[in-house]
């Protein structure tokens, strides 16, 4: 009776870790196929319990049976996907599924290899097992495999925090171990013993808790970055729109001398005061210059946005260069064409004015090439950081937002994006195939 309760013990500490798992996993990729948490809270109690019988009959096929109902039940079941059809998600679980057994596998080595240097044997050294084995298995899936395995295009940075909150945890629960396995031959009755695994299976449920409370400040510190990105593009659209309205006054106080200028020319050709008429003539086309934007491409916010910046860098002191062909952005949006290469530009612009008072340029070459469109933006800038192959910003807050909207924007079309610098010139590069966009 006593083994068989700390078998229950056991059993239940290793597989609630198995199954919470494997139920926040489907919960993370696809989508619940009922409105009631009910369900899901009946059918997570049930096959942890399901599971905790299979494990006690020791039947091997059995425990691959209760694995494979488990998969099915969170891959076709409970949950759904618009875009995956239940084989594929039931393939994609079965592979999530051996990933995890791995794990487990490796803790058991683990457990065996440290408990070796202990005289630990019979039903404890095999409930250990299965708790330690549980416990590695839970600690990779949130400190590596949930990281990895996401289709989510929002980059987290590396936090080294939250990795030593990790291993912390990790850390105790081998002082624990180690605890429980000196503890164990003083213990006189059974139910001594008893308690010492209890002890680990509470420590189990600490264990998940914190997890999952990480695991929800991650998700907090997600949304919190797809806010400051919307806020982002709101604050682009504003200055838009702000910038269309003061060109519409500007435009209406000199339309509204239009008439008077007009009136004068013809005084001026009737009085035959060609020169003066020629020269007045140049003045009016100086007025009306601002109102007319370069035509730099096909596409009119495009071209607003490339003149906007170009004024805002050359009032700076920096030196613009465009080098455009007539390439075609009609696969983008235009809030998506804003946030390119209003992003790029602006962090153009601001490197160029931290390098300080020497001669900054900025050069943004547009082009065609062999069925690719091909974008380079190249502008002075001081030595920058790396890390994995992207600069890092020296200052503080999210303004390497920016940069990571621009970046999804080019991975949701297929394309890339590079970064490079030589010397003081940094350098983006974007593409695209022509022929995936037809």
């Amino acid at each position: 009776m006593d083994n068989f309760f700390t078998f229950i013990i056991s059993a239940l500490a290793s597989n609630l870790i198995t199954v919470s798992i494997m139920f926040h996993f489907a919960n993370q990729r696809y989508r619940r196929a009922f409105q009631k948490d009910s369900i899901y809270i009946l059918s997570f109690f049930l096959m942890t319990l399901g599971m905790c019988g299979i494990n006690y009959l020791g039947v091997i096929i059995l425990n691959f049976a209760g694995s494979i109902i488990l998969t099915v039940l969170c891959s076709v079941v409970l949950f759904y996907s618009e875009n995956k059809r239940a084989i594929t998600r039931f393939v994609e679980m079965l592979i999530f599924a051996f990933v995890l057994m791995m794990c487990e596998a490796l803790g058991t080595y683990l457990i065996t290899y440290l408990l070796s240097f202990f005289e630990v044997g019979g039903y404890v050294l095999g409930n250990l097992n299965m708790i330690f084995s549980g416990l590695m298995m839970l600690f990779l899936y949130y400190a590596c495999i949930s990281r990895i395995w996401t289709d989510k295009k929002e980059e987290l940075w590396f936090k080294p925090n939250r990795y030593l909150v990790y291993v912390i945890l990790v850390l105790y629960n081998i002082i624990n171990i180690i605890f429980v396995v000196n503890s164990q031959p003083r213990m006189e009755i059974a139910a001594d013993k008893n308690i010492l695994l209890l002890n680990m299976a509470s420590i189990v449920a600490v264990d998940v808790y914190i997890l999952y409370f990480l695991q929800y400040i991650d998700e907090k510190e997600r949304l919190e970055i797809k806010l400051s990105l919307l806020e982002q593009q709101a604050s682009m659209q504003y200055n838009y729109y702000n910038n269309q309205e003061n060109q519409y006054r500007e435009m209406s106080k000199i339309l509204h001398d239009v008439n008077k200028h007009v009136t004068m020319l013809e005084e001026l050709y009737r009085a035959e005061e060609k020169e003066k008429a020629v020269e007045y003539a140049h003045e009016i086309k100086e007025i009306l210059h601002p109102l007319l934007p370069k035509q730099y491409t096909n596409q009119i916010l495009l071209n607003i946005i490339l003149d906007e910046k170009r004024k805002q860098a050359e009032a700076k002191g920096i030196q613009v260069i465009y080098e455009i062909q007539n390439i075609d952005l009609h696969f983008m949006k235009p809030i998506e064409i804003t946030t390119v290469f209003v992003n790029l530009l602006e962090n153009a612009i601001e490197a160029c004015e931290r390098a300080g008072t020497r001669k900054t340029h900025i050069k943004l070459a547009m082009k065609n090439y062999h069925q690719m469109i091909s974008i380079a933006l190249e502008n002075t800038s001081l030595e920058n950081k790396w890390r994995k192959g992207r600069p890092i910003t020296s200052k503080g807050g999210n303004h390497g937002i920016g940069l990571s909207n621009v970046e999804s924007i080019v991975e949701k079309y297929n394309g890339t994006m590079e970064f490079s610098q030589e010397a003081e010139v940094f350098c983006c590069r974007l593409f695209w195939n022509i022929e995936e966009k037809r």
